[in-house]
């Protein structure tokens, strides 16, 4: 029976492994080290596998509270930024606005040339889709897949479909 700081100190090491975010040098893409977490896991001490359970539920826990945290600052900094966009689009506004008024299409200056031009824009908010030739619409297939559910529990079949079965783990 290992010690309880040995079996700390291997938790540790494995939480830290599950924690690190490896990225291969050459192409930068992310590496995935569930294998090796896996077989880390399988070879801890031989202590009993509930109190190996509970510490790697631990280990998932923390995992899931930075997950958390990243997202909600990933989606402060998207907002962030989009606040920037808006931004940096009113003062080109300005700017177009200004030479407009001023009735100069192009300045230059030493580091910049401005110049406003005239484009076509084209609106289709008014425009009924389902009065013209299907040539002009774009249709988007995809499987409903509740359909087919529904379908295939009633006793259809469906070529190509596979229904198995899978399992997920419950922790409470």
């Amino acid at each position: 029976m290992a010690s309880l700081f040995s079996i700390e100190k291997e938790f540790k090491a494995l939480y830290e492994l599950a924690d690190e975010v490896e990225y291969d040098l050459e192409t930068g893409e992310v590496i995935d080290n569930s294998e090796t977490l896996s077989e880390l896991f399988n070879e801890l001490s031989d202590d009993k596998l509930d109190s190996k359970l509970e510490n790697v539920m631990y280990i998932i826990k923390d995992l899931e509270v930075s997950q958390k945290a990243l997202k909600d600052e990933a989606k402060r900094l998207t907002e962030k930024a989009k606040v920037y966009e808006n931004r940096a689009t009113r003062l080109k506004d300005m700017i177009k606005n200004v030479m407009e008024v001023s009735g100069q299409s192009k300045i230059k200056t030493d580091k910049f040339n401005f110049s406003i031009k005239t484009i076509e824009d084209y609106n289709y908010e008014e425009i009924n889709m389902f009065g013209l030739d299907r040539e002009f619409i774009k249709i988007k297939e995809e499987l409903d897949k509740v359909k087919i559910k529904s379908f295939v529990k009633a006793g259809g079949t469906i070529d190509g479909l596979r229904v198995g079965e899978k399992t997920s783990l419950t922790v409470r």
